[in-house]
């Protein structure tokens, strides 16, 4: 049952295989907001039947379900998580995506997006994580995506297709001209650059085109600060 799709609106029945144990306190079904868990039940025979009702306006995508229980000795033991994707039957009227458009400040920088669809009585619904929903980049030398994060991979424009089923909607992206240490796209390298590793420091750098990470070790660190303040483009790192 893993990774099939279920109507909001409904109800699901989830089987529950008990493995040899005791477990006097029963089996419970568990799950997150807002879908609802099951009460417990008490362990007869090695089967359990729970019944799991979907809410209507249930926000779009994948909801974790697992067993829980207390065996004999007093711990408590999880089943493995299995998923199922909560989808609308109905079709929005509109998409949205919010930010409408992106300028990423230098490569590898990356930004979260948001999609929302207008359904029925212009109720706005988010469905970023609806297994309807593709996101694809027209240039991934520019921007890419990966989740709901849009990344830059290049300097230049492109445009980011977002489709919900029959509705696509285009997220302009801009990434600025790279000059080494340039991290925020002004076309100079002074404080406010420094101040953005400055921000970062001591963290993994998010891939190897990382504008940061300017000695390329996939740390953002003290030496990458230091390499920065030998690009400033003016004395002391001032802005003019």
């Amino acid at each position: 049952m893993s990774g099939a799709t279920v109507t909001s609106g409904r109800s699901i029945t989830v089987t529950v295989t008990v493995a040899s144990g005791i477990y006097p306190h029963g089996v419970g079904l568990f799950t997150k907001d807002p879908l609802e868990g099951a009460d417990l039940q008490q362990v007869v025979g090695s089967t359990l039947h729970f019944t799991i009702s979907i809410p209507t306006y249930t926000t779009p995508g994948p909801y974790p379900l697992f067993a829980v229980s207390v065996n004999a000795a007093g711990v408590e033991v999880n089943s493995a998580p299995i998923t199922v994707n909560v989808e609308r039957a109905d079709m929005p009227t509109a998409l949205s995506v919010d930010p409408f458009s992106l300028t990423l400040r230098f490569i590898g920088d990356s930004l979260p997006f948001t999609v929302w669809g207008k359904f029925a009585a212009g109720l706005q619904t988010d469905v970023t994580q609806s297994s309807y929903l593709i996101v694809t980049s027209e240039n991934p030398r520019v921007a890419a995506v990966q989740n709901d994060i849009i990344s830059a991979a290049g300097s230049g424009q492109t445009n980011i297709d977002v489709t919900y089923r029959s509705i696509t909607v285009k997220v302009p992206v801009t990434v600025p001209s790279a000059i080494r240490g340039d991290l925020n796209g002004d076309g100079i390298v002074d404080q406010s650059d420094l101040n953005i590793i400055l921000a970062a420091l001591n963290t993994a750098a998010n891939g190897p085109n990382d504008a940061r990470d300017l000695n390329h070790d996939g740390k953002i660190n003290e030496l990458d600060a230091h390499i920065l303040r030998s690009l400033c483009t003016h004395p002391g790192c001032a802005s003019q």
